[in-house]
């Protein structure tokens, strides 16, 4: 894993070197505020990420009022504004990153997110295409380079000729599988909670080393930990409303809606609406 290594450290230094160039370490990131910080950082966008949701209404509203993505997406969305907020790169997918070769690689090796050296050495990066940086959550940085790293390991999610996302929907469909996705998440989580923690661990050197006399780096890496899942899903509540050439009907189940969603991802949604406080929540913007 030491392209993902690699590209996470990039990550955590940008999140890190900018943490309290913000002013936003505490409490929930404003328009106004995210704006002004934005200005004050040279100009840059005042929300990160090309899939947010204050830019996304079609996708939203072409999920169905009732599902799981759309009923939380509002949640997710005050979640990630209310966590310290630094400079993300908004578009961390692993194509955007460049790796220096290794002893055994040659220059034209494309490095893929999962191969593992014998040391798991972790390999010098870089990143390209900024055209979407801005202020914002550092772990929507991590959940998209983990959904284009990690994720991409797990079952892929049925697809048309066009490589577009189908929705099956069977008639009488119902979660039959839920202990094979419940499987599937904890495989998921068995391969990106080590990623996570590194990324945790690389970001709070980044914080010491740079601004540890304005920034709780505590408290900054405790909400982050907590919060892989909602900036997974998060990018989802995206994905499931802009890929699919033929979307469910607006009052299709959470269960139709999820059914082209790897089996970790299914999961997932469940135990956010589970625990969910606010699972009333419907968005439209």
């Amino acid at each position: 894993m030491s392209a993902a290594r690699g590209a996470l450290r990039w990550l955590a230094v940008l999140h890190g070197t900018f943490m309290a160039d913000t002013g936003l370490l505490h409490g929930a990131a404003t328009e106004a505020a995210a704006e002004a910080a934005a200005n004050r950082l040279g100009g840059i966008w005042p929300q990160a990420q090309y899939f947010h949701l204050g830019t996304r209404a079609a996708e939203l509203q072409a999920l169905p009022t009732g599902c799981t993505l759309r009923r939380l997406a509002s949640q997710w969305d005050r979640q990630l504004r209310a966590a310290p907020q630094t400079v993300c790169h908004g578009d961390a997918k692993l194509p955007n990153f460049l790796f220096r070769p290794t002893a055994t690689s040659s220059t034209a090796e494309q490095p893929t997110a999962l191969t593992t050296t014998a040391a798991d050495t972790v390999r010098d990066a870089a990143a390209v295409d900024f055209q979407y940086a801005g202020v914002g959550c550092g772990m929507s940085d991590v959940a998209y380079l983990l959904h284009s790293t990690v994720g991409k390991a797990f079952p892929a999610a049925p697809r048309d000729g066009d490589g577009g996302l189908v929705f099956p929907r069977p008639k009488g469909y119902c979660r039959a599988d839920a202990a094979a996705e419940a499987a599937d998440y904890a495989a998921w989580r068995s391969v990106v909670d080590p990623l996570v923690e590194y990324y945790l661990g690389e970001l709070r050197r980044a914080i010491d080393a740079c601004r540890s006399d304005v920034v709780d780096t505590d408290a900054v890496v405790t909400a982050y930990r907590g919060l892989l899942e909602p900036a997974y899903l998060d990018y989802w509540r995206f994905y499931m409303g802009w890929a699919a050439p033929m979307r469910p009907s607006i009052d299709a189940s959470d269960e139709e809606v999820l059914a082209a969603a790897p089996g970790f991802v299914r999961h997932m949604a469940g135990r956010q609406a589970d625990y969910s406080s606010d699972a009333g929540d419907v968005v439209d913007l």
